[in-house]
């Protein structure tokens, strides 16, 4: 079992910059897509309202 979390934690050492870049964008993401979300629901646009208008046959 002490082999297996080595070696979990000797690449946890070698990916560490890599991880940190993905976790850092995964971040950026999530909270541009919350904000985003959150900002867009206050929004209460004016109903759209269709209007029947007379055919003119000839």
């Amino acid at each position: 079992m002490s082999i297996i979390i080595a070696r979990f934690s000797n690449w946890l050492r070698e990916k560490k910059e890599p991880m940190i870049i993905v976790i850092a964008v995964f971040v950026a993401i999530t909270l541009s897509f919350a904000l985003g979300y959150l900002l867009g629901r206050s929004d209460n646009p004016a109903p759209i309202v269709i209007e029947q208008y007379a055919s003119h046959s000839r």
